[in-house]
């Protein structure tokens, strides 16, 4: 029933090698699931199958957000790579949200739909991020996670401990931070959580040296532990 909610037309554009088509059949899977989706929208969502080296669209797609990618030919007998796109582009108005690489059917349908709904609704979601741990850089050691959030449009916003958490954010996450938030730093985190927000904790009760030897001890608790016990969380 999305389709009930679109007051102008989606222009689906999926840009596919035609080498890549030739080589594995998965691309034709993505074609028919998006034809189906476009057909059952009543017309008000238009589906489209380009090849960006013969239709001359190789910069523009890029410059759109779809990557290229090396993948291994069909032939059993050579290790040669080519390179290749298969990426969606969903155009409304004037705006437009890109799926760099796809390559399967698999949750296609959630993906389609939440990027529809986010262009037509003209909505976006932050994610709050916390790194708080010692030995993490949220620039060094986060980088598939970063690329992974961007391809999924949401906005990031780094927060520092005792940061008032903001309303617009629709997602905190907490990285570690067992020995260095304490009661006060985790008011305003226990504050959004009282207020609705949704946190997302990633901790651990024993640090391990991974660069030291593998030597282990218990964490000291400055008083993040003991507040999530109290929520009914407990991290031995």
């Amino acid at each position: 029933d999305l389709y009930q909610n679109i007051p102008d037309t989606i222009h689906i554009r999926y840009y596919v090698s035609d080498q890549l088509r030739n080589m594995y059949p998965e691309p034709d899977e993505i074609c028919d699931f998006l034809s189906e989706f476009a057909s059952e929208s009543d017309g008000k969502i238009r589906f489209s199958v380009i090849d960006p080296v013969k239709s001359g669209e190789t910069e523009l797609i890029k410059n759109a957000g779809l990557i290229e990618q090396s993948m291994q030919g069909s032939s059993q007998t050579s290790n040669s790579f080519v390179s290749v796109y298969s990426g969606i582009l969903i155009e409304y108005l004037d705006k437009v949200s890109a799926m760099p690489f796809v390559f399967s059917v698999e949750r296609l349908e959630y993906d389609i739909s939440s990027r529809i709904q986010k262009l037509v609704k003209n909505t976006s979601y932050k994610l709050g991020v916390m790194s708080v741990g010692a030995d993490l850089s949220w620039k060094e050691d986060f980088i598939y996670f970063q690329q992974l959030l961007l391809a999924h449009e949401y906005q990031i916003q780094l927060l520092t401990p005792g940061d008032t958490i903001p309303g617009d954010i629709s997602v905190l996450m907490v990285f570690d931070g067992v020995e260095e938030l304490n009661d006060q730093s985790l008011l305003s985190i226990d504050s959004f959580i009282q207020q609705g927000g949704s946190v997302f904790f990633a901790v651990e009760a024993i640090y391990i040296d991974t660069l030291g030897g593998l030597s282990a001890r218990v964490k000291k608790d400055a008083g993040l532990l003991a507040m999530l016990e109290h929520y009914g969380v407990r991290v031995d």
